[in-house]
């Protein structure tokens, strides 16, 4: 076997190659990860927001309708049962339902067979 004496000078340039490794990676992978993580971030958000958006434009729609006599009149009307004054409420009441149970049929008579005793 053969022995490798390192120099200083030798150890040193190994020493420096290192840490300029390190430093480019500090400076360049870690922040470039950083930026691609904040950039799925802020798509989900854009999603998010773009839904919000929508939702409230909704909301914004429903107000509107809710502000008007007649909307209001309709709910009054469709989810309290309410009536003008001189107006009868009627409602309409299912008919009631028969559950009755049929027995099943008897079982057919089995044939007698003619080499059989007949038992009295």
């Amino acid at each position: 076997m053969s022995d490798v004496h390192w120099t200083r000078a030798a150890v040193l340039r190994l020493a420096v190659a290192s840490l300029v490794l390190i430093g480019a990676l500090f400076l360049f992978v870690f922040p470039t990860s950083a930026v691609l993580h904040q950039r799925s971030q802020l798509s989900d958000a854009e999603e998010r927001l773009a839904v919000l958006r929508e939702q409230t434009h909704r909301l914004d729609e429903q107000s509107e309708r809710m502000q008007s006599d007649q909307e209001i009149e309709r709910l009054a009307r469709d989810r309290f049962n309410m009536v003008r004054p001189g107006e009868q409420a009627w409602a309409v009441v299912p008919a009631p339902t028969t559950t009755t149970t049929v027995a099943p049929p008897p079982p057919p008579p089995a044939p007698e067979d003619a080499s059989l005793p007949a038992v009295p």
